[in-house]
């Protein structure tokens, strides 16, 4: 089709034809219009964002219910309810008896064979008792059967500090007063205690070289409390003291 003539020319000048002259002002504003539309069409697009990692999300802890214990059976709570009953055997005071010395308090005595003697050679402090085995409870938790005699030597101490009869006694005082025990002067007092058991003391003093020996013998409540003190009163009358 002719619609319009350019000539190019060396000065670089660019003439349009003059037949054609109308023509192209008529086509001049057409193409600045598609020249537009063009450029509408290539717009520039934003540059993708970069990656970036995905945050991993996090569950909320899932609540756990209480798992409940099961009941124990009527035959274990019966087994657990019930109390332990302990049984305890003693040692007999039939048979020999033998001699123990105690060089550092200058003190000898006879007990019954088969009874445990503790003593560690070294301290202020001999312990003898009758129970099988040697595990004697506690001052005012024996059994009843059971005997048990604490010797010490008190050192620094004096007669009256450590046995007065006539105060600080606690429990009832059944007898106390001053005897002869194998040409040696000692104290001896029982007394009922209703603090610990309702067992009965036996305590035996003496004044020695360096203070005041001391031995309380330990008898429990029940029927066999009077043998036990009968027992203990038999040991303290061998008692040598030097």
């Amino acid at each position: 089709m002719a619609s319009w003539v350019i000539m190019v020319i060396e000065t670089r000048e660019i003439h349009i034809m003059p037949f054609a002259m109308n023509k192209a002002y008529f086509l001049l504003p057409l193409l600045c219009l598609t020249m537009a539309a063009g450029c509408s069409k290539t717009s520039i697009q934003p540059s993708p964002e970069p990656n970036t990692p995905a945050i991993p999300q996090v569950q909320a802890p899932t609540e756990r219910m209480p798992v409940q214990a099961e009941k124990p059976t009527g035959q274990l709570q019966s087994a657990t309810t019930t109390p332990l009953k302990l049984v305890f055997k003693f040692y007999s005071t039939n048979g020999p008896w033998k001699t123990y010395a105690v060089e550092r308090m200058g003190l000898s005595f006879s007990y019954p064979g088969e009874w445990n003697v503790d003593d560690d050679q070294r301290g202020n402090l001999v312990i003898l008792d009758n129970v099988k085995p040697n595990d004697i409870p506690a001052r005012g938790g024996m059994p009843d059967g059971a005997v048990k005699i604490d010797i010490q030597n008190l050192a620094g101490q004096k007669l009256n500090d450590v046995l007065d009869c006539g105060k600080n006694i606690e429990g009832s005082v059944i007898s106390c007063k001053d005897t002869m025990i194998n040409g040696v002067a000692f104290r001896k007092m029982i007394v009922a205690s209703e603090i610990e058991g309702d067992h009965k003391e036996v305590v035996l003093a003496a004044k020695t070289k360096t203070g005041v020996l001391s031995a309380i013998g330990f008898a429990p409540a029940g029927k066999n409390q009077e043998n036990a003190v009968a027992v203990i009163e038999r040991i303290f009358a061998g008692f040598k003291l030097k």
